[in-house]
């Protein structure tokens, strides 16, 4: 939260990046209100695996509970939800969306990838829904992506 170049004042966001930063070991946090992912939000809805990307933030995507935003509350329903889901990823009620990742590509990967399974699950409900992936099919997808693109 302090300024170590610049002259700009830090994100409102600084308390929750903060929070992330210091519950888990990850070198990067991206924090959007892409538009499919803050519609889950918006409903107090997860984002359900019923795509195989959803591996990237480790399974279903939780719904931290609402705080006000730059709130040390946020920060904290944030984290919370992110430890009881073992996720790389939370939903903020009413807000948007947070994913980490070892940097920031990495990051961002991931926070693309829970917004087009967004979308993909809100598709899939307002036609009748979609049998989310088994967490064993997860798993073998983390694995796989492990080496994804590698020679062996």
């Amino acid at each position: 939260g302090e300024v170590l170049a610049g002259e700009r004042e830090p994100s409102s966001e600084t308390p929750m990046h903060r929070a992330v930063y210091e519950r888990f070991e990850v070198g990067a946090v991206a924090h959007t209100h892409s538009p499919w992912a803050t519609t889950l939000a918006v409903l107090g809805e997860p984002v359900r695996p019923v795509h195989y990307m959803l591996a990237l933030a480790g399974g279903e995507v939780p719904v931290a509970d609402y705080a006000t935003y730059g709130t040390e509350a946020l920060a904290a329903s944030a984290v919370d939800a992110m430890a009881e889901a073992d996720s790389q990823a939370c939903l903020l009620a009413n807000h948007g969306l947070v994913a980490t990742g070892p940097d920031a590509a990495a990051a961002v990967e991931t926070a693309e990838a829970v917004e087009a399974v967004a979308q993909l699950d809100c598709r899939a409900r307002a036609l009748g829904g979609a049998d989310p992936l088994p967490e064993a099919e997860l798993d073998r997808v983390a694995e796989r992506f492990a080496a994804y693109g590698q020679e062996d």
